[in-house]
């Protein structure tokens, strides 16, 4: 990045004054000027006051590949007609079946299990209602 970006980016997020549009554009304009092609990748552009590519640093460090895409092949350009071509040709069933609805709806609780939460509430309830009544009746701290 070039210094005047660099600083372009300190206005606009550190700065009580923020960069206007005109002011990216031409620095933005500038640092593609001043950038150059790795010789290793050619899909790799840096500024040209660098010594090495940080690109192939990141690459070679992380294991990714940031760029995979660019070809030396210039002849080959996309086309939106072989592309849509293409899609149009891909055969796509229209008569596949309907997923099954199924609601997400849970079974009502067994007799069971509400008999166990009755009691549980009913418990809970009593066990409350004598403490309250002993901290404040009979003065004892539960």
């Amino acid at each position: 990045m070039s210094p005047r970006v660099a600083d372009l980016f300190k206005q606009a997020f550190f700065g009580e004054h923020r960069p206007e549009a005109r002011e990216w554009i031409e620095s933005l304009e500038d640092l593609s000027d001043s950038l150059k092609q790795c010789p290793a990748h050619i899909g790799h552009h840096y500024f040209q006051e660098l010594d090495v590519c940080p690109w192939c640093k990141i690459e070679t460090k992380t294991g990714l590949m940031l760029f995979p895409f660019i070809s030396n092949d210039t002849e080959n350009e996309f086309n939106i007609f072989t592309i849509e071509n293409l899609l149009a040709s891909i055969n796509i069933p229209n008569n596949l079946p309907a997923k099954p609805f199924k609601p997400n709806i849970l079974p009502p609780p067994s007799p069971e299990t509400e008999a166990v939460k009755k009691e549980k509430t009913s418990l809970f309830n009593c066990s409350f209602n004598s403490a309250i009544y002993c901290r404040y009746n009979l003065g004892v701290n539960v």
